[in-house]
């Protein structure tokens, strides 16, 4: 399969994150809820991916590329596998922030 995503880290406790994030995951869910909305009013994801994305795939516009179930963490492969193509997640907890999912194959 094939994904895009929007990364917003935050503040975790626990390895293996090493985050010193100053945002609460509070903050963080609020942040993704209303990026969510801005996608389902017709923006561009890959636009938002660019300029709020905290991960390195924000230059290609969130693109991933393609992957295996058992290359991303469990939580993000869980929701990925499911969506339709061109579908978008709700907002996704990992180790690694919280993540808005577009599949994209």
């Amino acid at each position: 399969m094939r994904a895009s995503h929007i990364l917003l880290e935050y503040r975790m406790k626990w390895p293996p994150s090493k985050q010193s994030h100053p945002r609460s995951r509070e903050e963080a869910q609020l942040v993704i809820e209303g990026l969510l909305g801005r996608v389902l009013d017709g923006e561009a994801f890959s636009d938002l991916a660019r300029t709020y994305s905290e991960c390195p795939s924000s230059a290609d516009g969130g693109d991933l590329g393609r992957f295996s179930f058992d290359q991303m963490a469990k939580a993000f492969s869980e929701v990925a596998f499911e969506l339709e193509v061109g579908q978008v997640s709700p907002p996704v907890h990992t180790e690694f922030g919280v993540h808005l999912i577009l599949r994209t194959e």
